[in-house]
């Protein structure tokens, strides 16, 4: 059978890290998945090579640059119109900016559409089925394949995600998955790139939570997805600072009962990665757009865990509003709130705090916690998932917000108009559905690409 041409273009630009690819596998994968013929096309060779790592499920070429396509063109993330990227004549039907981006480019597309935590109004025009707010994060990539809630177990995951690596490991030494099995309690953390093997190791994720494996009878240990080069010097720090690591090839640097356990895992695939995240039976750490979206998502919608946030300079605005949305007088709400602020970032970060007040000493103990004990855990998981709840029908009514029942794959219906997919799926719609609006669309396309 001859192969259906793309009625939808997803565009990738890339300029350093995973998530913008990842951003754009994701909306591809679910508009293929309602039913669209959707391909990828990247805009740098290196973006090539993350997708090799990512595994999209949907065709995938080079773009030229500067041709007009045929398919309805969909740009995501901050990169399309940035000047870091060449002038490119090649003007999307529309494009989504990655999440609280201070950044706004909406002259330089047709239709535009600001994304994140922040509430702001949406700017899309009337002939669009869409929300008065923008869409607030992203569903999981192939959340129909993520492993549902009684198949999620660490340990097991881990030595699957060793297995197949690039270079795979045929065969597990005896040691690596004794190291797994004497660990009671795993979670895993992502970084911003620019992070530094002392960095890590300074972190209150990091630091408290060795603090929780010495005092406690309780095994902690922690998946990190580093490259081969940062990998190399977090396990370096790693063994001077009494932290056991097993590297990504199954190598164990060293081991010691009375230390918690690094696990270097590598770059994985986009499933791989959200599947062990899920799989999590501490809070997570995690960073960005992406993982923080599947963090979210997984908290209110598939059972997932809690979570932290190392919070880029440029994040701000997301940390922000994610301590905004504890505003609330509940009292475990508002030690939910401290626990998250110290369990986030290093002290250093927040202005007017210090190491005296009681109030962070007493939150930092409270992180202790939550990775020896369940029912600190628990209370923390159930302050989080209240919170992120609340205000997304704060924001857009009663819509759906945990899942009842998974429908095709799907544990919130598709439509939601808070998740980054959907909204991009209404845009997508309205273009294929009027002919007068996709007309005005196009003229607006020429005029800017002049």
């Amino acid at each position: 059978m001859a192969k259906k041409t793309p009625e939808v273009n997803v565009r990738a630009y890339d300029l350093g890290g995973f998530g913008d690819i990842a951003g754009a596998m994701r909306v591809a994968s679910f508009l293929q998945r309602r039913g669209l013929p959707t391909q990828i096309t990247y805009c740098q060779d290196s973006a090539q090579d993350k997708l090799r790592i990512l595994n999209p499920d949907t065709p995938v070429r080079v773009s030229s640059g500067d041709d007009f396509d045929s398919a309805i063109q969909i740009d995501i993330a901050g990169h399309y119109g940035d000047r870091r990227v060449r002038k490119n004549k090649n003007v999307p039907h529309a494009f989504t900016e990655d999440m609280d981006n201070s950044q706004n480019r909406k002259k330089e597309t047709p239709l535009y559409l600001k994304s994140g935590l922040t509430p702001k109004k949406s700017t899309l025009l009337l002939e669009i089925r869409t929300a008065e707010y923008v869409p607030m994060f992203y569903r999981p990539f192939r959340e129909w394949e993520l492993p549902k809630p009684e198949e999620r177990d660490a340990r097991t995951q881990i030595r699957e995600a060793y297995r197949a690596q690039q270079a795979p490991i045929k065969k597990l030494t005896s040691k690596v998955i004794r190291t797994l099995e004497k660990t009671d309690k795993i979670g895993f953390a992502h970084f911003n790139p620019g992070t530094t093997a002392q960095d890590l190791f300074s972190h209150p994720y990091f630091s408290i939570m060795q603090r929780a494996h010495q005092n406690t009878k309780i095994k902690l240990g922690v998946g990190v997805f580093f490259n081969k080069q940062t990998e190399k010097e977090v396990a370096a720090r790693g063994i001077k600072n009494n932290w056991n690591v097993v590297r990504s090839d199954g190598t164990i640097e060293r081991y010691c009962l009375t230390n918690p356990t690094i696990f270097c895992l590598g770059p994985q695939p986009q499933t791989t990665t959200t599947g062990l995240f899920l799989s999590a039976n501490i809070p997570n750490l995690v960073t960005g757009d992406l993982s923080l979206s599947d963090a979210m998502y997984g908290l209110i919608a598939m059972n997932g865990p809690a979570f932290f946030y190392e919070t880029a300079p440029w994040k701000g605005p997301t940390f922000n509003e994610l301590t905004v949305m504890f505003n609330n007088s509940s009292i475990k709400e508002f030690a939910a709130k401290w626990l998250f602020t110290v369990g986030s970032n290093p002290l250093k970060v927040y202005k007017g705090l210090n190491e005296e007040d009681e109030l962070y000493m007493a939150s930092l103990d409270n992180l202790l916690k939550t990775f020896a004990y369940n029912k600190t855990n628990t209370e923390y998981r159930i302050a989080m998932q209240k919170v992120i709840r609340r205000e997304v029908r704060k924001r857009f009514g009663e819509v759906q917000v945990q899942a009842r029942g998974i429908s095709k794959g799907f544990y919130i219906q598709p439509g939601a108009p808070y998740l980054l997919q959907d909204a991009t799926e209404s845009v997508v719609d309205s273009l294929r559905a009027n002919q007068t609006f996709f007309a005005k669309v196009e003229k607006a396309r020429e005029r800017i690409s002049r």
